[in-house]
């Protein structure tokens, strides 16, 4: 009895450690940061930002984009840069582009591995660290639109 016993706890013991240890590799080897945030305003306009970022032994890879979106029955006209902040620090400006009859967009994306192609640019120098709770804003004409907090 005894040694059947010890048996069954060597075995459970065991089948303890494994579950354990297979489960350590996985979040020591990365990890990852996806935060996101949308906002409706005035006039049919709206702001929609994400923050992703990957860490794993080699590298790092991280992605910041926003869009603005607004009518030009809002007041807005193509062509009227749009200031995009994070936490109060300039991180982009875009030309509200046309989208449709009456629509208008802005969008930055910005990527640690970006290589000069397309719509993606690198991150400008002096970025702030983003985090839950950052604050992501456009403004237009130097007066803030739009703005939501990344979570």
């Amino acid at each position: 009895m005894l040694k059947s016993l010890s048996a069954l706890s060597a075995a459970t013991l065991l089948g303890l450690v494994a579950a354990g240890i297979s489960a350590v590799p996985s979040n020591a080897k990365s990890s990852a940061t996806r935060l996101r945030c949308d906002a409706v305003g005035a006039s049919d306009a709206n702001i929609s930002a994400t923050y992703d970022q990957r860490v794993n032994k080699k590298q790092t890879r991280t992605k910041f984009g926003v869009e603005f979106e607004a009518t030009t029955t809002g007041g807005f006209v193509a062509g009227t840069p749009v200031v995009f902040t994070v936490d109060t620090v300039a991180v982009g400006t875009v030309p509200l582009a046309s989208a449709g009859p009456t629509d208008l967009e802005a969008e930055l994306r910005l990527d640690s591995k970006a290589h000069g192609r397309g719509h993606k640019k690198s991150f400008p120098p002096g970025f702030p660290v983003v985090q839950a709770g950052s604050v992501v804003e456009a403004a237009v004409n130097g007066t803030v639109v739009l703005g939501c907090v990344l979570d």
